[in-house]
């Protein structure tokens, strides 16, 4: 079986592949057929504001869809035929697809529903000649509805100062991080500490409260200033708890790796609650330059939580709730151990271009089938975990040679 986590970068397009055949409980896959989410909003005096898409794959059966955002109007259905890949563009509607302003309620959650299973991803999708600022967000169907989050966000690179007007809007939009939540019932309410002062006079942990009136209404929380590698400016290991289930998008805008080169890329992924995330998890490492540092994150959803990193040499932390422990990658593969559940983010990509993803446990049963996009001729790379003996039993594109058992 195989559970699949996308990561997508400015210039490249880099997939992590776990292979895993034990489950310590039932979860639910990718692959599903009903998503929520809330898109986060990107500067466009970076992006260029080139197109964004939702990508849908199917699998054995012919498969209805269907994209609507409950409280817009919007509503569309597709038919997609058998194993294949249908892209819908949706930046003709920016305006609304977008959760925006923070601290206010909106109206720009997405639902998702098919009869047969189907993954989702939605790509901020970047063109010639800049690739700049692209990412893919990775929908966890209901992996991805709960009650309780604990944001992981990366805490090594500022989000960049921006110099210009690109858009021509009249005001230099900066980048920022976001917490974008969306309601998946009526009458919501959601309550947010946040690890820093945010939008709205909203100060580091003190909780606050929002209420959401009807499924499909959306709520951003965003942090104040760009140099989030300062602790106290970061929105990592804030809390978010509802009444009612609700999908989580962490976003990080234009992060700029210091000494990277002159890449900065927009970061993030959609979550899960913390009654899906493990303790066990295995890092491959990928692609980044030694200037921007690839590492991952680990966040702790409890008090007294005991971190146990083997990549050769051993590291112990001792976190409590909320906190973030960054870990540089050196070695191929590295361990993670805990004695309660934590999240991973993996910050990685290809030489200085960011992106980043959150990782499964190893206890998660998944799909035995992965689809991707491929939007941009950048370079496209694939890392692939699996237990020792299951080397040979790969298809790709329905042909064995081309993850052959000789490269692992």
């Amino acid at each position: 079986m195989i559970e699949k986590y996308t990561m997508r970068y400015s210039k490249t397009l880099f997939i992590s592949l776990f292979v895993l055949f034990i489950s310590a409980k039932e979860v639910k896959a990718q692959i599903d057929t009903s998503f929520w989410f809330a898109a986060p909003w990107v500067t466009p005096d970076h992006w260029w504001r080139d197109p964004i898409a939702f990508h849908f794959s199917t699998f054995a059966n012919p498969t209805s869809v269907r994209l609507r955002m409950p409280r817009t109007g919007y509503d569309t259905t597709i038919v997609i035929p058998a194993n294949s890949l249908f892209s819908k563009n949706v930046d003709f509607m920016m305006a609304a697809i977008e959760t925006k302003p923070a601290n206010v309620v909106a109206n720009s959650g997405f639902q998702i529903t098919s009869d047969f299973p189907i993954t989702v991803v939605y790509d901020v999708i970047t063109r010639a000649p800049g690739y700049n600022n692209a990412e893919t967000f990775s929908l966890k169907g209901q992996n991805g509805i709960g009650l309780e989050f604990v944001t992981p966000f990366q805490t090594r690179w500022n989000n960049k100062l921006l110099p210009g007007d690109l858009d021509g809007s009249g005001i230099i939009e900066q980048p920022y991080q976001q917490i974008n939540i969306v309601a998946t019932e009526d009458n919501t309410i959601i309550y947010i500490t946040p690890r820093c002062n945010v939008v709205g006079g909203h100060p580091a942990n003190v909780t606050y409260s929002v209420t959401l009136p009807f499924k499909g209404n959306t709520y951003t929380v965003q942090n104040m200033v760009q140099n989030t590698s300062v602790l106290g400016n970061n929105l990592a290991g804030s809390i978010v708890v509802a009444n009612k289930p609700i999908s989580v998008t962490v976003a990080d805008d234009s992060v700029n790796p210091s000494g990277g080169g002159g890449c900065y890329d927009l970061m993030g992924d959609q979550i899960v609650p913390t009654d899906v995330i493990g303790t066990e998890y295995i890092v491959l490492r990928g692609f980044l330059n030694v200037g921007s540092e690839e590492s991952f994150f680990v966040t702790a959803t409890a008090n007294f939580t005991t971190v146990t990193i083997n990549d050769g040499a051993i590291t112990t932390v001792i976190l409590n709730q909320g906190d973030t422990y960054r870990y540089q990658l050196a070695q191929p593969r590295t361990h993670i151990q805990t004695d309660k559940a934590v999240y991973v983010l993996h910050m990685a990509g290809y030489g200085c271009e960011l992106g980043e993803a959150l990782l499964p446990p190893l206890n998660c049963a998944g799909s035995d089938i992965v689809t991707f996009p491929r939007t941009n001729p950048q370079l496209f790379s694939i890392n692939v975990l699996c237990p020792t003996g299951s080397e040979g039993s790969f298809l790709l594109n329905g042909s064995p040679a081309l993850v052959p058992a000789a490269s692992f």
